[in-house]
């Protein structure tokens, strides 16, 4: 298999432009990762499961490999080398010091200021790179009544266009954080970045605070399905069943 990954990060220290490019590159595409036990529940959850190595200087890294050909020898068992989204990787493992192939000639760490151009270009996909997780969980929420206003012109544009099969509304708390509420409008439909500008455009015309409303696709989102079900929301809209 054609290392694609590996060819652009022997190239990214060549200049910004081939930085950039494999950055990018990086946000749209899945990595090897290595992990102490077969992924689950509690201990064998990936932000607890995740190898990390020791630094000569006593910090640590957990390395990252672009394919199996940068691995040098076999892992101990139960120990598996698993290959997940970056931006999934992102979601559930939180902040950590990232190296790429650190055992290959040209290595990468990965600096915030990188993983803050790999978190933009996920988000310009509109996908999101956060999860819940027990430490920082979720709390899903239904709307209120002052959001029908931005449903009801929604659900007339579904209508017209077609091509939305289901759509939901629900406020979504990331507790224990800073952040603010958020309002989502989460659809059956994998991520489109120019559907979610225009969905934002129809409902921020309705009135809603751009602010704190937000587009998911569910497709991609599978926190944010787990969510609806825990909720047993039903969709403001559904496409009508053809004859």
């Amino acid at each position: 298999m054609e290392d694609f990954l590996g060819v652009l990060l022997e190239q990214a220290g060549s200049g910004s432009v081939a930085e950039a490019a494999f950055l990018e590159a990086l946000a749209n595409q899945s990595i090897l990762v290595i992990l102490r036990q077969p992924p689950g529940e509690g201990d064998a959850a990936p932000q607890k499961n995740l190898v990390q190595w020791q630094r000569a200087d006593g910090t640590f890294l957990v390395p990252l490999f672009t394919e199996t050909s940068h691995v040098t020898g076999s892992l101990p068992a139960p120990a598996k080398l698993v290959r997940v989204q970056m931006r999934l990787l992102l979601s559930v493992a939180g902040v950590h010091s990232y190296v790429i192939n650190p055992l290959s000639p040209v290595s990468w760490t990965l600096t915030e200021k990188h993983l803050t151009v790999i978190r933009a270009a996920i988000a310009a996909r509109g996908l999101s790179y956060e999860s819940p997780s027990r430490e920082q969980p979720w709390a899903f929420e239904s709307v209120g009544d002052e959001w029908f206003p931005v449903a009801r012109v929604l659900a007339n544009w579904f209508t017209t266009s077609g091509r939305i099969d289901a759509a939901y509304l629900y406020r979504v708390r990331r507790l224990r954080t800073t952040q603010s509420p958020q309002v989502v409008l989460a659809i059956e439909e994998s991520a489109n970045p120019a559907l979610a500008s225009t969905l934002t455009e129809i409902a921020a015309q309705a009135g809603a605070p751009t602010a704190e409303f937000v587009v998911r696709f569910l497709r991609d989102e599978p926190s944010h399905r787990a969510g609806i079900d825990a909720l047993r929301l039903e969709p403001f809209y559904r496409r009508p069943a053809s004859d």
